[in-house]
């Protein structure tokens, strides 16, 4: 009796994992680019799910709880993009999306399984989940989809106040006699460029520091979006004249280019202004 019980479980639990193999639905892309162009197209934010489908039990678990239910195929209607990175260890899945989801794997940190990436359309991560049951994972969601507006400036697609081209910074800061603030920044992977972006320039003292007291450069590193080749090349030479080494990192400097200050990595935004107005006062 207890062997038979035993079958009967391995058997549901055998079934339980070659259900959840496949992605959900037919709404969810597994390949990428794809998944990108459409999000991009539709200015949609990415829902990356990366999951063990035929050896993770939470993974499973997620799918039945949340994934599959129509609560949640009703909130994500229109709101994002579906992405399913699947890491088998039974299922044998095509060499392309194996190479790819290893890339992905890499480039995002993962580290267990289920976990959620939400992106914007570049690929900029701008929020992590894991399991919850829908109820609960539903708000969490929205929590993060609510913080996208406040994320850092995709790659091309800075705002308008701040200057990429290094020359014409220079030449700002001579007409104003200003000090030039420059921030190395990878847009679409560094999270502490985010987290810079999201708690300290997006405040409204350093808006108001950046737009009277000093010219904001902006100087992008992306991985997954190709910069116009004067751009790259630009910010290439300008990382390599100032010895950048990791991201972010936010030079202070005159109008001639002459470092007055440096800050590697994330401060508060109290203590990142307090810090730019130190190196700056030193012109």
């Amino acid at each position: 009796m207890k062997k038979l019980t035993l079958f009967l479980l391995t058997a549901v639990l055998g079934a339980a994992f070659t259900l959840s193999a496949t992605p959900p639905d037919r709404n969810w892309f597994t390949d990428f680019g794809k998944a990108q162009a459409e999000a991009r197209e539709k200015n949609l934010p990415m829902f990356l799910l990366f999951t063990g489908s035929d050896w993770c039990p939470w993974c499973v678990k997620l799918h039945k709880d949340t994934l599959a239910t129509s609560k949640f195929k009703s909130f994500v209607k229109d709101k994002v993009v579906l992405v399913y990175l699947d890491y088998p260890r039974r299922l044998k899945l095509p060499e392309k999306t194996v190479a790819q989801n290893q890339k992905l794997r890499k480039e995002y940190g993962i580290k267990g399984y289920p976990t959620i990436i939400v992106t914007n359309p570049e690929g900029q991560e701008i929020g992590k989940l894991g399991y919850a049951k829908v109820n609960e994972f539903l708000p969490r969601l929205q929590q993060v989809l609510d913080t996208q507006k406040s994320a850092a400036p995709a790659a091309g697609e800075e705002k308008s106040e701040y200057l990429t081209d290094f020359k014409e910074a220079q030449k700002l800061a001579r007409e104003k006699k200003l000090p030039i603030v420059a921030l190395f920044t990878g847009s679409d992977w560094c999270p502490w460029c985010v987290k810079l972006h999201k708690e300290s320039l997006s405040t409204k003292e350093f808006k108001d520091y950046a737009a009277k007291d000093a010219v904001f450069l902006y100087l992008d590193f992306p991985r997954r979006t190709q910069l116009p080749a004067a751009l790259k090349k630009q910010n290439d030479e300008l990382a390599g004249r100032y010895k950048v080494s990791g991201f972010p990192t936010t030079v202070v400097m005159n109008a001639d280019g002459r470092e007055l200050g440096r800050i590697g990595g994330f401060l508060p935004a109290a203590d990142y202004l307090k810090e730019l107005k130190a190196a700056a006062a030193k012109k």
